[in-house]
């Protein structure tokens, strides 16, 4: 195993423990990006 290997084996370690985290602050951040850009058309008009 080299330490490339390693990373990657820790990355999708890391990842696959955080997804249902992950997963739910994504749906927040869309969410609010959605909201940001709304509002930023509505200002614009």
């Amino acid at each position: 195993m080299t330490v490339k290997t390693l990373l990657i084996a820790e990355t999708l370690a890391f990842i696959a423990v955080n997804i249902p985290v992950f997963s739910l602050e994504l749906k927040i951040l869309l969410f609010v990006d959605e909201r940001i850009l709304i509002t930023d058309r509505s200002l614009s008009i």
